[in-house]
């Protein structure tokens, strides 16, 4: 049977394991040592990788690889320099500088020959080919630029009459509208050495008669004598707007007849 009372001292040491029977009391002796302190300090070198465990501090170093996320600023430098050779063509996108050396050299400006309408009554004067310079031609006249064949035959190529632009000639052998503007003319070179390019001026004034036939020309199938000595009143000059006017009216109010 267990004794009344506890024992003062320890009967024996403590047993590597536990005894078969429990003890009568709590030992008075301590137990053994703490838990051991926790693990090092955090380290200041940096690890291959993440510990399992979480540290007890940030580390003191930044790592190794940049962040994934943009930069905070643009880099100070372009990333490549400018080349230093000439491009052929546009680059795909702009470069980071302007190029060090100069681009290519302007296109020469084109030699211009300057030519003038010679005056009314005097005879052709002859050009060469190449791009001419041309001043309109002065009021009521007709100043044109002609291919002058051997055989004697006049193509008109351009024109410019009454201070009007210059403009290239009707008729299929006429000069192409894009070598004729309002200042200037580009003449081919010639196919045949026998021809040349002329250029000659008329007066662009005409009788009242005249006239008048040119506007029933345009407006009928052609001028009968007895219209042009109805319309041929002595008003053509002085009121021929109203005069034009009222022959119009006077052809719309007719009854439609059959040619």
């Amino acid at each position: 049977s267990p004794t009344p009372q506890p024992t003062i001292t320890h009967s024996t040491s403590p047993t590597d394991s536990p005894t078969g029977q429990p003890t009568t009391a709590p030992t008075k002796a301590p137990s053994e040592s703490p838990t051991p302190p926790p693990t090092n300090s955090p380290i200041n070198s940096i690890t291959d990788g993440p510990t399992s465990q979480p540290t007890f501090a940030p580390t003191k170093v930044p790592s190794e690889n940049p962040s994934p996320g943009p930069t905070a600023a643009p880099t100070l430098q372009p990333t490549t320099p400018p080349t230093n050779e000439i491009t052929s063509s546009p680059t795909d996108a702009p470069s980071n500088a302007p190029s060090k050396a100069p681009s290519e050299a302007p296109t020469p400006a084109a030699v211009v020959d300057s030519i003038e309408c010679p005056p009314v009554g005097s005879f052709m004067v002859s050009t060469g080919a190449g791009l001419k310079g041309v001043s309109p031609a002065s009021g009521n006249t007709f100043c044109g630029i002609f291919l002058h064949k051997a055989s004697g035959d006049l193509i008109p190529l351009a024109r410019s009459y009454k201070e009007e632009d210059w403009e290239a000639a009707p008729g299929p052998l006429a000069l192409p509208a894009v070598n004729v503007n309002a200042t200037s003319v580009f003449l081919p070179d010639l196919e045949d050495a026998m021809d040349e390019y002329v250029i000659l001026s008329k007066n662009s004034t005409m009788e009242e008669r005249k006239q008048i036939a040119m506007f029933l020309e345009m407006t009928t199938f052609g001028p009968k004598m007895s219209e042009i000595d109805s319309l041929n009143d002595g008003n053509w000059s002085s009121n021929g707007v109203n005069v034009r006017a009222q022959y119009i009216r006077e052809q719309i109010d007719m009854n439609v007849t059959s040619h």
